[in-house]
C-alpha cells in the first residue's frame, strides 16, 4: 500500500517546522570552526588549509543555487530536496574516510556545498507558496534554523570530537543526516492551491530573463555588499574577539554564540519588517545599520568590549537579515514564477562576496597586523549600496 504524505503533513506550520529543522542541519557549516584545529592536529596543515574546505563550501553552494533553482520549477520540491540531502550526507560520510586536506576539500567543500545548495532553496520555496500573505515571516522563520545552527551543531560537534575523535564525528553527523532530511524532504511539496499562472509579474511586466534587467545587477551588487561583509565578519569573528578584547578561545567562543543569535534572529525580524513597514524602508534601514556598526567596528579600542559586542551583533544581525530580504525582493522585482531559479542567480552574489570577504580580510590582516581596516571598506560599501536602493525603486 502507497503512503500519501500529504495527508500526514498538509498544515503549513507542520511544513515552516520541517524547514526549520533541515536548516538547521545545513547551518552546521557555521561550525567548521569546531573541526579546524582537529584536523590541523591530525593532518598537520596549517590554519589557512584547514580554512580552504569552507571557502570552497561557501562557493559551490552558492553556485549551485542557480541550477538547483531550476530543478525546483521542474520536478517535485521533495525530488529535488531528497537529492540534496543524499548528497549531503555523502559529503559528511566520506569525509570520514579522508587522510588529507585535498580529500576534505573535494568531499565536504564540493560535494557538501553543491548539496547544501540543492536543498537550501527547497525550504524557502515551501515557506514562500505556503505563505503567499505574510512571506517575510514565513520566509524568516524558516531561515532562522541556519542562522542559529552553531547554538546546537558546534557544542555538539566538539563534543563529538572530543569523545570520538574528527572523522567518526563525520561519519557520526553523515549517518544522522542520511537518516534525518531525505524524510523531512520528502514532506516538502505544493499547496493545493499554488498555481504558477496566478502570480505574475510585480514590476517587470514582460518575459525577458531577470539577467537583461537594471534590478538583477543592482539587487545583486547589493546582496554583494551584505554577503561580503558578513561572510568576512563570520570568518574573522573569533581571533578578532580575542584580539581586540583579550579574550580566551573558550570566551570567544562565548562571543560567536552571542552573535549567532543575531544572525538568526536578524532573518526573522527583517522578514517581519518587510511585512509591516515595505520593502524598501526594510533595504535601507538594514543598510543604516551596517554603515554605522561598521565605523564603530573600524574605531573601536581595544579593551572597549560594549562598542565592539554591539557593533558586531548589529552586522551579523543584518547579513542574517538579508538572507530573508534578497528572496524577498526577487519576488518583489521578479515575481513568484520561476523565484527559486531566479534566486539562485542572485545568490551567486554569495559566493562571490565569500570569497571577496575572506580573502581580504585574510590579506589585509597580513600587511597591517590588525583586521579593523577592511571595516573601513564596508563603511564605504555601505554608502554606495543606499545610493543603489534609491536609484533601483526611483525607477518606473
Amino acid at each position: 500500500m502507497t503512503l500519501n504524505l500529504r495527508l500526514i503533513a498538509p498544515n503549513k506550520f507542520v511544513i515552516i517546522a520541517l524547514g526549520i529543522v533541515s536548516m538547521l542541519s545545513m547551518g552546521t557549516i557555521y561550525s567548521w570552526s569546531v573541526f579546524r584545529t582537529p584536523l590541523e592536529d591530525v593532518m598537520g596543515i596549517s590554519p589557512t588549509q584547514s580554512g580552504l574546505p569552507f571557502l570552497i563550501f561557501l562557493a559551490l553552494y552558492a553556485f549551485s543555487m542557480p541550477i538547483a533553482g531550476k530543478l525546483i520549477e521542474i520536478f517535485k520540491p521533495s525530488a529535488v530536496a531528497i537529492t540534496g540531502s543524499l548528497i549531503i550526507s555523502i559529503a559528511y560520510l566520506l569525509s570520514g574516510f579522508c587522510t588529507t586536506i585535498t580529500q576534505i576539500i573535494f568531499t565536504y567543500g564540493v560535494l557538501g556545498g553543491i548539496g547544501v545548495g540543492t536543498l537550501y532553496g527547497v525550504p524557502i520555496a515551501m515557506a514562500s507558496r505556503w505563505f503567499p500573505q505574510t512571506k517575510g515571516i514565513a520566509i524568516g522563520a524558516t531561515l532562522i534554523g541556519f542562522g542559529l545552527s552553531p547554538l546546537v551543531t558546534a557544542p555538539v560537534a566538539s563534543v563529538l570530537i572530543e569523545t570520538y575523535g574528527v572523522h567518526n564525528t563525520f561519519k557520526l553527523l553523515g549517518a544522522a543526516f542520511l537518516i534525518l532530511l531525505p524524510v523531512i524532504s520528502m514532506f516538502f511539496s505544493n499547496p493545493d492551491n499554488y498555481i504558477k499562472d496566478k502570480f505574475k509579474m510585480v514590476v517587470v511586466g514582460d518575459d525577458k530573463p531577470i539577467t537583461r534587467h537594471r534590478n538583477f545587477y543592482m539587487l545583486w551588487s547589493l546582496f554583494f555588499i551584505t554577503t561580503f561583509s558578513g561572510l568576512m565578519t563570520i570568518s574573522i569573528s573569533s581571533p578578532f574577539s580575542i584580539q581586540i578584547l583579550n579574550l580566551s578561545n573558550t570566551q570567544a567562543a562565548i562571543i560567536l554564540s552571542v552573535l549567532a543569535i543575531f544572525n538568526g534572529f536578524g532573518r526573522l525580524i527583517f522578514g517581519f519588517m518587510n511585512d509591516k513597514i515595505g520593502l524598501k524602508a526594510t533595504m535601507i534601514f538594514s543598510f543604516l545599520l551596517l554603515l554605522i556598526s561598521s565605523l564603530l567596528i573600524a574605531t573601536v579600542s581595544p579593551g572597549k568590549p560594549i562598542q565592539f559586542i554591539v557593533s558586531m551583533s548589529i552586522l551579523w544581525g543584518v547579513f542574517g537579515g538579508w538572507l530573508t530580504i534578497a528572496p524577498l525582493s526577487v519576488i518583489r522585482f521578479f515575481g513568484e514564477v520561476n523565484s527559486a531559479k531566479n534566486y539562485g542567480k542572485i545568490f551567486t552574489a554569495y559566493g562571490f562576496g565569500a570569497i571577496a570577504g575572506v580573502t581580504l580580510a585574510s590579506r589585509v590582516k597580513e600587511i597591517t597586523g590588525n583586521y579593523q581596516p577592511v571595516f573601513y571598506i564596508v563603511f564605504i560599501m555601505s554608502i554606495i549600496g543606499l545610493f543603489i536602493i534609491q536609484r533601483m525603486f526611483n525607477q518606473k
